[in-house]
């Protein structure tokens, strides 16, 4: 019998990349991210009886920048109403972001850090240091440019527009689209603030109202 001996280190199957599953992940939620950035879901319309439109849209800015997003909450989860897009009947409101990468500063930091145990060292060890900055630099600066991709991607937007109703139920009537998660998550608020509760079936079908 003759046994061989292979030279290349054999893979296990069960073995992960996990550099390669993070780059793999971060695509995915930037494919996620683009689809949130093209669905705008509408919301049923809101019918105010009684209430004229320059009343209404008033109710609705001033709902807007009240409301805030606490379960998703990113990029900020806050709302305020962009004056330069809206107009009297159609208020624009969008998601506050804040175009600083969270990586940029853990970049910065590293690099400090670097330097300071390095000059511990002396020069071999500033010298090492620096090496391994620079070979972690491109994975922080990917994951920076990722983060404000999915900022842009991401960043919620309402648009309510307010118009008039005619004949008995006169009032106004406001239309609510939604871009966004955490423009999703404001529209259920949205919802339970201006819908009235809906009856149960058993008590419709008992006081013979239609289902």
């Amino acid at each position: 019998m003759v046994w061989r001996c292979d030279p290349r280190p054999r893979r296990s199957r069960g073995a992960v990349n996990p550099v390669g599953l993070w780059f793999e992940l971060s695509l995915l939620m930037l494919v996620v991210a683009v689809g949130f950035r093209i669905w705008r879901p509408e919301l049923p319309p809101v019918r105010l009886e009684k209430v004229v439109p320059q009343e209404a849209a008033g109710m609705v800015r001033d709902f807007l920048e009240s409301t805030t997003d606490g379960a998703f909450g990113f990029p900020t989860g806050f709302f305020y109403i962009d004056a330069e897009a809206s107009t009297p009947t159609v208020i624009v409101a969008r998601e506050a972001v804040t175009w600083r990468s969270r990586f940029v500063t853990v970049l910065q930091v590293f690099f400090l850090a670097i330097v300071r145990i390095g000059a511990a060292f002396g020069c071999v060890g500033a010298a090492i240091g620096m090496v391994l900055a620079a070979m972690l630099a491109p994975l922080i600066l990917y994951a920076a440019g990722a983060e404000l991709a999915l900022r842009f991607l991401l960043r919620s937007e309402i648009v309510a527009t307010v118009g008039a109703l005619r004949g008995p139920d006169e009032g106004s009537e406001v239309v609510f689209k939604l871009r966004g998660p955490s423009a999703l998550l404001i529209g259920r608020a949205v919802q339970r603030a201006f819908h009235a509760p809906g009856l149960p079936d058993r008590i419709r079908n008992l006081a013979g109202l239609p289902a």
